[in-house]
This record gives structure tokens, sequence and C-alpha cells, in this order.
């Protein structure tokens, strides 16, 4: 009888900062701070009603398909309503990321030939070389 493969887990918190050339800024006396970073917590899953109001849907979170043993064992009729509000991803400000509190909210193991969005694992690839 054959194993089934065993993939590793893809790296799930980023640290990414972000470095402004503030002579290119305009008007030239804008507050923005030259650097500014952020932990990205890529396997934070979350609910539409869950997200801050400031969360961009289409740069902050990435839409998920999740589906747990309950779901299976159930007639599966809010399965599919659920999922288009099914989310994961979260960015904090490094400076107020503390991971007692976001270790409290669920998470998922994401392996790169795991349910998700496809776009995904070949950031995942690049980034992972």
């Amino acid at each position: 009888m054959t194993e089934a493969p065993d993939f590793r887990p893809v790296p799930n918190r980023w640290i990414v900062t972000r470095r402004l050339d503030l002579s290119k800024i305009r008007p030239l006396k804008a507050p923005i701070p030259q650097y500014e970073s952020w932990v990205v917590e890529s396997d934070c899953v979350r609910n539409l009603n869950t997200l801050r109001d400031d969360v961009d849907l289409e740069v902050d979170v990435t839409p998920f398909i999740s589906v747990s043993p309950e779901d299976m064992n159930s007639n599966g009729d809010n399965l599919i309503e659920g999922q288009a509000e099914t989310f994961i991803g979260m960015k904090l400000p490094i400076l107020s990321w503390d991971t007692a509190n976001t270790d409290a909210l669920p998470h998922i193991d994401l392996h790169v030939l795991g349910m998700s969005n496809m776009a995904l694992s070949s950031v995942i690839t690049l980034l992972s070389d």
C-alpha cells in the first residue's frame, strides 16, 4: 500500500516592510512615514461579519473554501452560501500585532496543494525558493 504524500506547510506569518522615496511623494509635506511594517497572517480564517470596516475585500483578504467534518455531515444547505463569506488572511501594523490576540482567532493548515485560491500556490512557491 502506498502512503499519501506528506506536503510541508507553507509559511503562515510574514513581516512586510514598505520603504518610500519621500522625494517622490506629492504633496512633498504629506504626513506619510518613510518606513511602515505589518505582520501578515496568511492562515487566519475570518467570516465577512467579523471583518473590520477598513478591510478591503479585494486586497486585504482572499476568498477561501472551508469545509469542516460537521459540514460534510449536515445536509449542506448553508455550505455554499457560507463560502462567499469566508476569507483567509489578516494584516496588522507590526506595532499593534500581539500573538496572544491573534492566536485566539481560527487558523487553518495551509499547504501548497490544499484547498485555497489557486493564485496563492504560485506566489508561495516563488517565495519559498
